[in-house]
C-alpha cells in the first residue's frame, strides 16, 4: 500500500502518479482556499476532473501550458482531455516530484483561430477622413 493509498486526500500528488499518467476530462476550474504548511492560507485555481474525486491545484506552470494548449479563458478548458504525469523540478537546492500536464498521446492540439471572421452586417462605414 502507498502513502496516498493509506492517507486519501481530495487533491493530487505526484506520488498519486508514480505508476503510469493518467488522463482526465476537466469539468471545472475553481478558485480555493488552500492552506500551507504554516498555517496560512492562499486562493488558488484548482482544477476538478470528470469521474474522480481528487482535483489538482495549479501552479502557474501548469496554467500557462493550459493556457497555451487551449486558450487563455479558463472557461474554454471545461471538456477536454488532459493527461496528468509525474516528473521532477526544482525547488531551492531540491530537485523534487510534481505534476505536470500534457495532452494525452492519442490526441492532436485544438485549432484555435482558424475560424474565419463573421461579415459585419449593416452599419455606416465612411472610409473618407475629414480634412
Amino acid at each position: 500500500m502507498q502513502e496516498h493509498q493509506a492517507f486519501p486526500t481530495k487533491y493530487f500528488k505526484a506520488a498519486m502518479l508514480k505508476d503510469e499518467p493518467q488522463t482526465f476530462v476537466i469539468i471545472s476550474m475553481t478558485m480555493e482556499s488552500i492552506s500551507s504548511p504554516d498555517g496560512s492560507s492562499e486562493d488558488k485555481p484548482v482544477l476538478g476532473f470528470e469521474d474522480v474525486d481528487q482535483r489538482l491545484v495549479l501552479n502557474k506552470t501548469n496554467w500557462k501550458n493550459l493556457a497555451k494548449l487551449f486558450g487563455r479563458d479558463s472557461t474554454e478548458w471545461e471538456g477536454r482531455h488532459i493527461e496528468l504525469y509525474q516528473t521532477t523540478t526544482e525547488l531551492g537546492s531540491d530537485t523534487v516530484d510534481c505534476i505536470r500536464l500534457r495532452l494525452p498521446k492519442d490526441e492532436k492540439p485544438p485549432q484555435r483561430g482558424d475560424e474565419p471572421l463573421e461579415d459585419v452586417k449593416g452599419g455606416d462605414f465612411n472610409d473618407e477622413v475629414p480634412i
